[in-house]
């Protein structure tokens, strides 16, 4: 059974699994895009649109630390990345690395974590995304972006490009996000 997880109201960290009240609970009839549009009505009943410090509020809201650290040593095995997600104290952390960045970015990387923890990717042990790639094959990655996107942009938007866009494609690009636009709205 996956969940996300909020501390009681009143204390500030959850501590323990006991002192954490689930969010949602993902075994219902609900599928994850559900749940991507249930942290976006969330995070629209305070702002206008979702950026960067209505996640971070959400997340800091439901008991899920976000840090920022560029400090990590590098090796020839060792390389920076872009996000992180680790149980620390039998809690999600997300951990930005990413240290040159748009808002813009930086938003997507911290929906794309927070993607790994609702969709139960992180148990005893760390995801480390180097580079988030929105072509990677890897499930768990594909799973972390698609929730990144129906958050972000409240539906599945797929579009692919190899090379240089034809001014046909983007205008079809343009369309579907402006159209996610006018559905942020109604």
């Amino acid at each position: 059974m996956r969940k996300l997880c909020t501390i009681e109201r009143g204390s500030n960290f959850a501590t323990s699994p006991n002192q954490r009240r689930c969010y949602h609970d993902t075994d219902s009839n609900q599928n994850d895009n559900t749940i991507a549009k249930l942290v976006r009505d969330e995070i629209l009943k305070t702002r206008q649109i979702i950026n960067i410090e209505g996640l971070l509020e959400f997340c800091w809201n439901h008991g899920i630390p976000v840090v920022h650290f560029d400090g990590f040593p590098t090796t020839q095995e060792v390389h920076k990345f872009d996000g992180m997600v680790a149980f620390v104290a039998q809690r999600p952390v997300i951990v930005i690395s990413i240290n040159r960045c748009s808002p813009a970015r930086l938003l997507f990387i911290l929906a794309h974590e927070l993607g790994h923890i609702i969709k139960g990717h992180v148990n005893n042990y760390a995801i480390v995304d180097e580079e988030i790639d929105p072509e990677s094959i890897d499930v768990e990655e594909i799973e972390a972006n698609e929730f990144a996107s129906e958050l972000l942009l409240c539906r599945d938007i797929e579009y692919y490009t190899q090379g240089a866009s034809t001014g046909e494609q983007l205008v079809a690009i343009a369309q579907q996000f402006s159209d996610s636009k006018a559905d942020t709205y109604t």
